[in-house]
């Protein structure tokens, strides 16, 4: 938060940078690789390391409630041509644009049902597949 760089573990390879590292859920991590002069910031120091304390009973996890899996990408297939990993807004745009539109829900205002009730769509093989 601070704006301060250090040095993070790495290992050179050729023309290439390796570093190793693992996020928790919600984590982040920036990492800067420079041209010149790596060795010119410091280490920082060692994080403290917690001590495991066992469950005084077994660890029991129940779902509370019905809840969502959010699938940002999709494979889009349109007449047999395959489109892979595209993030679903970029496959929705698409889609609009094989049928000559411009994605009027990104573009356009809806005034009463206008936008609804446009027919322009004509019938051909669409699919949307969600890998997991």
């Amino acid at each position: 938060m601070s704006g301060e760089m250090f040095a993070y573990p790495c290992e050179q390879q050729g023309k290439s940078v390796m570093a190793t590292f693992e996020l928790p859920p919600a984590g982040s991590l920036i990492l800067f690789s420079p041209l010149a002069d790596p060795g010119k910031y410091e280490s920082r120091a060692a994080a403290v390391t917690g001590k495991l304390i066992p469950a005084s009973t077994p660890v029991q996890v129940e779902r509370m409630q019905d809840n969502v899996l959010l699938m940002d990408f999709c494979d889009l297939i349109i007449d047999g041509k395959v489109e892979r990993n595209l993030y679903n807004v970029e496959a929705c745009n698409k889609l609009y644009q094989h049928f000559g539109m411009n994605n009027p829900w990104n573009s356009s205002i809806q005034y009463r049902q206008a936008i609804v009730e446009k027919d322009t769509f004509r019938t051909g093989d669409i699919q949307v597949q969600y890998n997991l």
